[in-house]
């Protein structure tokens, strides 16, 4: 027992150590605001000026180059003087053929967006907002777009191919749809909302009714006519393949935010059943093909995508569903089945990489002109010269297969479980803290010696149309971390681009990222999806 002189004695001890606990932690905030004051004061106005003069030169750039509002893209659009070409025929002089996969011009003209936004030069947003105007106009009357327009030199757009086949895949319609929500968001004006939700309504009704999406609809053909599958991808049946079900997915959970209409999401837990209705391999081996038929059977795609495992679909696919589910439900069988994908891929890995695909019994393939060709038996391989293109294929390789994102979840997994991930979908709860973590961050980075020295250079159109855009991003970056660092832009803002499906950690995404924070919701984690499981 402490007699009362003991218990006097520690009442007084504490009472003294309080004060002086709080009285360091005073100091060093103090410090710490010292610290971000300082880096504030040294951010050098004139390379701020600079390098919003060099996004007015890239804005006046796209602008003169375009066509009717429709920036130059290297790998989607074509004119008349870069013939041949598919369809070049069709393409006058002062016309343009563009392709849609990755919303076609979507990347010069989010670009163009983000430049207002960190200028406020309305020259930029009106060069962004044209294609916006674009994509408007071309829209089918059901609500997409299809593969391949031809625009005239007296602004007349038209499709010289197929009207009724709506491709998904390659951000066919999501990225069109999220450029349209960022249009609405910087101008308020309801077109650019319907045409979204218009898209968003044609997704919907495209979507099976196990929660994925083919890779294109067509419109023409009943649920079971015609072919199920073609050089294209698939019609009938669900797709990994190049985000057809997962950008899809996110499109449902942003139409959802917009309208607060749950028919977006009757349909999105169904996805995570899929995940392992569509596995293939016994134990050890763990992967899954790229599309399936209505029967979850891996099906063949293209002449190189035939029915088996490609090891890209776990990394690009699997793990963010995995994820999503795991945060949504806490079943534990989701964080099981994307350690069984990370130790079997880990268990076949080289020292040079992967092979391209594998059969189901792990047997290293690749597959070329409908042909299986395993590592096994390399004498019946064609040689280089003749697969072309193809042939670095007969080789392991890392391109496209990284595992450091199934490696950070499953490590956030293991600090703390669901409540890991679901904390960092909603984003912190300390605002205060977190803006000042983010503006001493940005801060550091707009003062750093290298990265000023990438600012410094003067921005000029590369030797393609891709190299023309690329570059400009570093000048966003700057003038965004330049921002956050002065305290410009309001923690809230800030607080949705930091949270949100897929967030694996609440620092802010570089200021060239213009998805970020396109739609508020309040809690990432109960969004009133039926039938999880």
């Amino acid at each position: 027992m402490f007699s009362l002189r003991a218990v006097f004695c520690l009442t007084f001890i504490a009472s003294l150590l309080i004060p002086v606990d709080s009285c360091a932690r005073s100091r060093r905030q103090s410090a710490e605001i010292r610290e971000l004051n300082q880096m504030v004061a040294r951010i050098d106005i004139s390379l701020v000026t600079h390098a919003r003069e060099q996004l007015r030169a890239y804005g006046r750039f796209i602008s003169a180059t375009a066509v009717h509002g429709v920036p130059h893209d290297s790998s989607h659009t074509r004119t008349h003087d870069q013939a041949p070409f598919p369809f070049h025929q069709h393409v006058k002089p002062g016309g343009m053929k563009i392709d849609m996969g990755h919303g076609g011009a979507v990347y010069q003209a989010g670009t163009l967006l983000r430049a207002y936004e960190m200028t406020g030069d309305s020259a930029l947003l009106a060069a962004g907002l044209a294609y916006a105007e674009w994509l408007v106009k071309a829209q089918s009357p059901r609500g997409y777009w299809v593969q391949t327009y031809i625009i005239d030199p007296d602004g007349r757009t038209w499709v010289p191919w197929v009207d009724h086949l709506a491709r998904i895949q390659d951000g066919s319609q999501s990225e069109s749809f999220d450029l349209l929500l960022y249009a609405y968001k910087l101008t308020h004006e309801r077109k650019y909302r319907d045409a979204a939700i218009q898209n968003a309504d044609f997704v919907l009704f495209a979507q099976n009714d196990n929660g994925s999406w083919p890779d294109e609809f067509d419109f023409s053909a009943g649920p079971f006519e015609g072919a199920w599958t073609g050089a294209r991808g698939i019609r009938v049946g669900g797709s990994y393949n190049d985000g057809a079900t997962t950008n899809s997915a996110l499109q449902m959970v942003n139409a959802w935010a917009l309208t607060r209409d749950t028919k977006y999401l009757a349909k999105l837990g169904g996805i995570g059943q899929w995940i392992f209705d569509t596995r293939l391999g016994n134990a050890p081996v763990c992967g899954w093909c790229q599309q399936y038929d209505m029967f979850n059977k891996p099906i063949q795609a293209r002449h190189f995508e035939l029915p088996v495992i490609e090891p890209r679909t776990y990394v690009r696919f699997i793990v963010p569903h995995a994820m999503w589910f795991y945060a949504w439900t806490r079943d534990e069988r989701y964080v099981r089945i994307l350690r069984e994908g990370y130790s079997w891929l880990r268990s076949v890995e080289t020292p040079d990489g992967w092979a391209y695909q594998y059969l189901p019994d792990g047997t290293p393939v690749v597959s070329w002109q409908y042909r299986l060709l395993r590592f096994d038996e390399p004498d019946g391989w064609p040689a280089d010269s003749i697969m072309g293109g193809h042939a670095e294929w007969k080789r392991f390789s890392r391109v496209n297969i990284h595992l450091g994102t199934a490696e950070r979840v499953l490590s956030l997994v293991a600090s703390g479980g669901a409540d890991t991930l679901r904390a960092l979908f909603n984003g912190p709860k300390n605002l205060e803290a977190a803006a000042f973590s983010w503006r001493t961050a940005a801060a550091r980075r707009a003062t750093d010696a290298g990265r000023t020295a990438q600012v410094r250079k003067v921005w000029s159109p590369g030797p393609n149309w891709k190299e023309t855009t690329f570059p400009v991003w570093v000048y966003l970056d700057y003038l965004f971390d330049a921002k956050v660092a002065r305290g410009e832009i309001p923690s809230s803002v800030l607080a949705d681009r930091a949270r949100g499906l897929g967030v694996l950690s609440n620092n802010q995404p570089a200021g060239s990222a213009w998805k970020p924070g396109l739609v508020h919701v309040d809690d990432w984690v109960a969004l009133p999806i039926p039938n999880l499981r």
